[in-house]
């Protein structure tokens, strides 16, 4: 799987050693797996997760030009599944009946970062959540998302 993102916020910090932060994050994901939505076999499915994030920041090091840290906190928004294209074995498609859904997400974020000169922070964390999806039927699902990221500070 793979996936691309943004996010824009605002960070106050408190004191060197503990800070806050809320943005809005937009993800992109794209796994070629068996899935719910593409019924169970192999296909191409999007993910798309539009959040309102909030979390406190923790540093353990603190130094002039460089800080590392840790930060956790909540997120709130949607998120859709749509299929793009389901596997087919010999020319006949499998699923195609599949189809895009709609939910709301709730989660937890969890990670490690560092600061560097004030305007660069390198981050790796997790987002952990579930979902309830309007399907024909309401569907429970769930959510993972391990990720690298640069972040530029004005």
């Amino acid at each position: 799987m793979s996936a691309v993102g943004l996010r824009t916020g605002y960070e106050a910090n408190f004191s060197e050693t503990v800070g806050i932060r809320v943005y809005l994050s937009a993800i992109t994901s794209f796994q070629f797996a068996g899935s719910v939505k593409s019924g169970s076999v192999p296909g191409l499915d999007m993910y798309l997760l539009g959040d309102i994030d909030a979390d406190v920041l923790i540093n353990f090091i603190r130094e002039e030009d460089f800080k590392f840290g840790m930060y956790v906190g909540l997120l709130t928004g949607v998120i859709s599944s749509i299929p793009l294209k389901d596997a087919s074995i010999m020319g006949v498609g499998i699923g195609q009946d599949s189809k895009s859904s709609f939910g709301v997400a709730t989660g937890v974020n969890i990670g490690l970062r560092s600061v560097v000169r004030k305007h660069h922070d390198f981050e790796i964390g997790m987002k952990l959540g579930a979902a309830l999806y309007n399907d024909s039927s309401a569907t429970f699902g769930a959510f993972m998302l391990l990720a690298a990221g640069y972040n530029y500070k004005f």
